[in-house]
């Protein structure tokens, strides 16, 4: 299978082992770019050489591991539903694409991916696929004003947890974030920042943001 990296994942070069997905941690309410994964191996710069090495997926994990030194992985199960995603170990998401690992490029690349794989916008996809791809391209909402990778996320209120919805144009992939509040006394009623990602079924992809005030008394 042609390789290509989901989503994103944004890696923690500090972990144990593995990368790790920053789009879990909920905030306080205070052109494609890969990384070419050599086969350890294999000789480089050989003058006979007519051209790169053509690497399995499983290699290419193997030898990225072995790059960031968490040791070889023995579990790598591809996701069925998404083109080019690995569930490394039962522990972590890794993306690949063009024989290499994604890391980063954004929307653009995140659009060239859909427009190359065709990924079906529509069920079986789950919305952890599209939180992984998100974070594979590192393809988070353009934010200033606090962390566009810490959207809300494992907390007491449901009706802020990230939400995938389909409809006849596509997904929606739906994020909230904690505005920063200036200090004071505490209040129940607080502003949060509701952003969506639409993913178009021609493989278009947007952000769009409107901002809501949020009963924090409320789940």
């Amino acid at each position: 299978m042609t390789a290509h990296r989901i989503v994103v994942l944004a890696l923690v070069a500090g972990c144990s082992k593995g990368p790790q997905s920053t789009a879990t941690a909920a905030p306080k309410d205070d052109a494609a770019t890969a990384v070419a994964t050599p086969d350890a191996a294999q000789p480089a710069g050989n003058p006979d050489d007519k051209g790169p090495t053509t690497m399995t997926d499983d290699a290419v994990i193997k030898a990225y591991y072995k790059q960031h030194g968490w040791g070889e992985p023995v579990q790598i199960k591809p996701i069925a539903r998404v083109p080019g995603l690995y569930d490394v170990e039962g522990e972590s998401k890794l993306l690949l694409q063009g024989g290499r690992v994604v890391e980063g490029g954004g929307l653009p690349a995140f659009t060239s991916y859909l427009r190359a794989t065709k990924l079906a916008i529509k069920p079986p996809l789950e919305r952890a696929d599209v939180l992984e791809l998100v974070a594979a391209f590192d393809a988070y909402p353009d934010i200033a004003a606090y962390d566009r990778r810490g959207h809300i996320s494992g907390g007491k209120h449901a009706t802020l947890e990230p939400k995938l919805a389909f409809d006849g144009t596509g997904g929606h992939l739906i994020l909230h974030y904690w505005v920063p509040v200036t200090a004071g006394p505490a209040r129940p009623v607080v502003p949060v920042d509701r952003w969506t990602l639409d993913l178009a079924s021609d493989g278009k992809l947007a952000w769009r943001t409107e901002r809501i005030q949020f009963d924090t008394s409320k789940p």
